[in-house]
């Protein structure tokens, strides 16, 4: 009886973790007009971007509040992301040689922000596409808060091996502080970088890309600066705002983006909510070990682990069902990862990404 209580507690607490996820619903914006220009401009960092670009470029042209700017930095890529830019109605900006000590993405969306005027400045990756009120909605948010606004888009997968990202997002989802009971009510410990927005004045206050121009994950750095400079960071599920699909290059490309944030990001985490977490996980992985303990106990605690990260998964992305129906795979893998990277952390180790050694 006493197991099965603690099961349950744990259980449990993958919901209590998301809670604030239940009643999301896709925004809208209150507090602008219908149409017309936005005084936004939005910067897009892209290295070797020509495939998904045109998703992107598509979708701003859908907006029923256009940005009055687009750039796209290109950041010293080798196939023609520049000519699709351009060709998509973006202004295309070679980034200058990087100096030392910046990495290339900081370096494009630095590079992007002096490139343009408008009052809020919207940086977003290549790989992402908006729905329509997206633009309007972000400017919303930055016109009435101030600060960060982050989104973490809506995860689309188009492949099985995607599948093994089902861990990596849930567990940033969680760790960040903004899904759960204290949402809200505590600023979050990160952010998520596929979209980030904010007023130029703010951005040039916090010192900007330049101030986190060596971090590994610039997005979860540059909540921090907006944090102790003193202003606001909201940071908000993408479903209804915004989709993307990570990490398309099978599994490599799977591992070493994991690699490169999971351990700089759990160092950051709030002590409880680690507790949490982990508490968490360590209930998910008992179920396969208790399925040759208790057989019938265990096949129960499995059933009821594979619905929740069925249930969880959906309202965070679109994740094939092997990932959830088999989950002590997806758990492997990110326990791995995880692992490698919380190492590189801790030794000080480069690791790879998009060709070009990074230090985390």
């Amino acid at each position: 009886m006493l197991r099965a209580i603690l099961e349950a507690l744990r259980l449990g607490l993958g919901f209590v973790l998301l809670c604030r996820l239940f009643r999301h619903a896709p925004p809208r914006p209150v507090h602008l007009e219908a149409s017309g220009v936005l005084d936004l401009a939005v910067v897009v960092p892209a290295r070797d971007e020509a495939d998904v670009l045109p998703g992107l470029l598509a979708s701003l042209a859908r907006q029923r509040r256009r940005a009055a700017e687009v750039v796209v930095v290109d950041d010293g890529s080798t196939d023609a992301t520049a000519a699709v830019a351009e060709a998509g109605g973006a202004r295309a900006l070679a980034a200058p040689p990087r100096p030392e000590g910046w990495n290339g993405k900081q370096w494009a969306c630095h590079v992007g922000f002096q490139a343009t005027s408008a009052d809020v400045v919207c940086f977003v990756d290549a790989d992402v596409q908006l729905e329509a009120d997206a633009l309007a909605w972000v400017a919303d948010q930055v016109q009435r808060r101030g600060g960060l606004v982050s989104v973490q888009p809506w995860h689309r997968t188009g492949s099985a091996v995607e599948g093994l990202s089902l861990f990596p997002n849930l567990v940033s989802m969680m760790a960040v502080d903004a899904f759960g009971p204290l949402g809200g009510r505590v600023p979050p410990t990160g952010a998520f970088g596929p979209v980030l927005a904010a007023r130029r004045a703010d951005h040039l206050r916090t010192g900007g890309h330049e101030a986190v121009r060596a971090a590994a994950m610039e997005d979860v750095a540059l909540a921090g600066t907006y944090r102790r400079a003193g202003l606001p960071v909201l940071v908000a599920a993408g479903r209804g705002i915004a989709t993307f699909r990570m990490y398309r290059g099978g599994v490599r490309s799977i591992v070493e983006g994991w690699v490169k944030g999971l351990g700089d990001g759990a160092r950051r985490v709030r002590l409880p909510t680690l507790v949490a977490v982990g508490t968490w996980l360590s209930g998910v992985a008992t179920a396969p070990l208790l399925v040759v303990a208790r057989p019938g106990f265990g096949a129960a605690l499995w059933v009821a682990y594979a619905a929740q990260l069925a249930w969880l998964g959906r309202r965070i992305g679109r994740f094939p069902a092997w990932s959830w129906a088999l989950f002590p795979v997806p758990l492997a893998f990110f326990l791995v990862v995880f692992a490698r990277s919380t190492l590189a952390v801790l030794l000080g180790r480069e690791v790879t990404w998009k060709g070009r050694r990074l230090k985390v």
